[in-house]
Parts: C-alpha cells; structure tokens; sequence
C-alpha cells in the first residue's frame, strides 16, 4: 500500500489500530502492539470486504501477523498493511482506491 500515514505515538500499552482502504475494494484493519519486554512490536492485519468500525470488530475475510518485529507501531501497522495489501493483490481484486478512512488508539 502506497500510504504514508500521519506519525502515532504509541498508546500507554503500546498498541495502535487503524483501517484504510478501499485497496483494489478491500479494506484493511490494521493492528501494531507490543510484543513483549525487548522485543519490539508486531503488525496484524485483516482484509475486510467492508469498512469496520475496529481491527477488534472486523468482519474479515482473511487475516494474517507480519514479521520481522518493528521498533515502534507506526511501522508494524505500516508492515501489516503491506503484508496485507500483497495478500489482496494474491486473491486477483478488481480495481478501486486507497485512502485512509480512520485511525484510532485504544488502551
């Protein structure tokens, strides 16, 4: 995904979410979280046929983690909408937009 999002700091837990889209008429929920003391942070996302209202509610078609670990959320969410967008371009799309549609925080 061609997208170059607003800079987040992470929340107090360490965890981010954000959906955009449509990408090729899917959108992406992205989630980046802490993965544990030392070991930075980890991207996952879930391609949705609709806008969801969270990464925690989304109706999803297929979701999937991304790796190697991150050093801060922006850049796991960024690594697990790549990962995703891949996996949209794999499955054949039809053609459409992508633009961000939502960020939000939660802890």
């Amino acid at each position: 995904m061609n997208q170059t999002p607003d800079h987040h700091e992470p929340a107090s837990d360490g965890a981010e979410e954000r959906v955009t889209g449509p990408f090729l008429g899917y959108h992406v929920a992205a989630l980046g979280c802490f993965a544990g003391e030392g070991t930075g942070f980890r991207g996952f996302y879930r391609i949705c046929r609709e806008p969801p209202a969270s990464y925690w509610t989304a109706d999803y078609i297929v979701q999937g983690r991304c790796g190697p670990e991150a050093s801060c959320c922006d850049d796991a969410m960024r690594m697990a909408e790549q990962a995703a967008a891949s996996q949209i371009e794999a499955m054949g799309a039809g053609t459409a937009e992508h633009s961000p549609t939502s960020t939000r925080r939660f802890g």
